[in-house]
């Protein structure tokens, strides 16, 4: 058993103006009752409605809150780099600031981690989701599941230990799938179930473009597959071609290949395979430039420090 002497909770937010309120009430609530120095981490990710005004105001009555403002938006993940860059607890709640991820479930994912764990991740119960997002959540984790041989288990909502925090820290790759860094660092990782709560207020910033590229960034992240799957693609259309040629061969000869339709068909099917070849390879090589050019992860326009906590006997 160990006893966590500071807990952080880090909070990436983006337009929540509506929500925050409320989360800051809930999250005070918990943390007061579990009777440990704690300190909060929003991250503004470039909001554009009044979600920053709210957070000073908070700020300037709360001495657990610490705010990064980014210069403009970086994305989700960025975000939550950027919060475990700045945590100081001896271990790290990661959850969304829409109240989806339920402050109340907190001590639920400390209890089990407490027990030895350093990665405890909260799988949701009854989720409120659409049906649909819940369809395209399943046929991803499948994906992965089968290019990668692992799973990607639960959401955001997830307790880490100081030394994950720190092996994390030091995955610096420019597109990143923070969850899928966070299995990869290993040591021991567990799942508790949670309870999903509705959205408090507005919509969800996961459009389904968003979560397309969250899904393509992963499997191009954490797998050669797709490299794979264009060499398998080229050799299976190689062996279709050279069965047809011969089949034509045998059945009418020469004539058999005439007119130009054929002919357009034939061109346009095989250039649309090398396109697709090249866009797979031209995806990889994005990727190995943007991190040779070694820009920082983010920008940080305001850094809002609470107060030196004071760890309580």
């Amino acid at each position: 058993m160990t006893q966590t002497r500071m807990l952080s909770v880090v909070l990436p937010v983006y337009n929540e103006e509506t929500t925050l309120p409320e989360l800051h009430r809930r999250l005070t609530d918990v943390m007061e009752a579990l009777g440990r120095s704690y300190e909060l981490v929003f991250v503004d990710d470039g909001s554009t409605d009044q979600s920053h005004e709210i957070l000073q105001r908070m700020h300037s009555e709360d001495s657990h809150i610490r705010i990064l403002k980014f210069s403009r938006n970086f994305g989700h993940h960025i975000a939550l780099t950027a919060g475990l860059d700045y945590a100081q607890g001896d271990a790290v709640v990661l959850m969304d600031a829409d109240l989806q991820d339920q402050p109340e479930e907190i001590p639920r994912l400390l209890e089990t981690y407490e027990q030895g764990f350093d990665v405890v991740v909260g799988i949701r119960r009854n989720k409120k989701f659409p049906w649909y997002r819940r369809m395209l959540s399943q046929s991803f984790r499948w994906l992965l599941k089968k290019s990668l041989g692992v799973t990607f288990a639960g959401g955001v909502f997830r307790i880490l230990s100081r030394r994950v925090v720190e092996e994390v820290k030091r995955c610096r790759e420019s597109d990143r799938m923070l969850l899928g860094l966070i299995q990869w660092v290993g040591f021991r990782q567990t799942q508790v179930d949670v309870e999903h709560g509705a959205r408090y207020a507005g919509a969800s910033k996961y459009s389904l473009r968003k979560q397309w590229e969250l899904a393509r960034n992963t499997l191009l992240t954490f797998s050669t597959t797709p490299l794979r799957l264009a060499t398998h693609l080229g050799n299976l259309f190689l062996f279709v071609s050279l069965v047809g040629l011969f089949h034509r061969l045998w059945s009418g000869g020469w004539q058999a290949f005439s007119g130009w339709p054929v002919v357009t068909l034939l061109i346009l099917f095989v250039g649309g395979i090398q396109l697709v070849c090249t866009g797979i390879l031209g995806s990889y090589l994005a990727r190995v430039v943007n991190d040779t050019r070694s820009r920082p992860l983010y920008v940080i326009e305001e850094d809002s420090p609470s107060k030196p906590p004071q760890p309580k006997p």
